[in-house]
């Protein structure tokens, strides 16, 4: 009896194992698919550059993300590689403590290195080559969710332009009438000024004073050919 619970035991500590390691393999392609979303690393797989060229109803055209982040690659990798162990080490850890009383087992080491290579050649490989199509379906849905989510403040800017414009047109409509209203006052002295002078025009003043200068200049030439022609 105690035998076939051994063997029970063993049997779980080896399934889980090898679902540990299937879990390592689903997060490393998790950090994988972190890297395309940056753009550090080109996909391996299918491309699907014509997805990135359409026109998409409110959003219009897919951001396929800043390639100055490049310089950075190896220290983004090296980080994600110490953060990889970092859980892997806490995931294999949980798994000696809680199904084997904290003792060390190689199998358990073992068969989840053995879960991973069975992930990576299998669900894995689909990954990697739809990596491409998997990247453009999360941001065409990271830049729906923030258009729904920043419609409502787009909505509320509007408005507040539309008002902010109504209140400028309607301020200036009050400026333009106070401003016609002191012009027709002043021209109203202006006129009553004019009218102390005998209504005399602007022009015709000019007009008159052009007249005797001339009058004047004619005279002149007149005295000074007369005076000629006595010398």
């Amino acid at each position: 009896m105690i035998f076939v619970y051994h063997q029970k035991e063993f049997l779980l500590l080896t399934v889980q194992s090898f679902l540990c390691g299937t879990i390592l393999g689903a997060v490393y392609d998790v950090f994988r698919i972190a890297r395309l979303i940056l753009g550090m690393s080109p996909g391996a797989g299918v491309s699907f550059e014509t997805l990135y060229k359409r026109e998409y109803p409110l959003i219009g055209r897919i951001s396929r993300g800043n390639e100055k982040r490049k310089k950075y690659e190896s220290v983004i990798l090296f980080f994600q590689d110490i953060l990889f162990m970092l859980i892997a080490t806490a995931l294999l850890l949980i798994l000696f403590f809680f199904r084997n009383d904290g003792k060390f087992r190689l199998i358990v080491i073992l068969v989840s290195v053995l879960g991973f290579v069975c992930y990576y050649i299998s669900i894995g490989r689909l990954v990697i080559r739809f990596s491409e199509l998997i990247v453009f379906a999360l941001r065409l849905s990271v830049s729906y969710l923030l258009f729904a989510l920043l419609l409502p403040i787009r909505c509320a800017l509007k408005c507040a332009k539309n008002i902010a414009r109504a209140l400028y047109l309607f301020a200036l409509r009050i400026y333009a009438k106070r401003r016609l209203a002191c012009d027709s006052q002043k021209y109203r002295h202006e006129i009553l000024q004019k009218a102390g002078h005998g209504f005399i025009p602007e022009n015709d003043k000019n007009e008159k004073d052009a007249k005797k200068l001339m009058i004047e200049k004619r005279r002149n030439k007149y005295v000074k050919d007369k005076a000629e022609k006595k010398v």
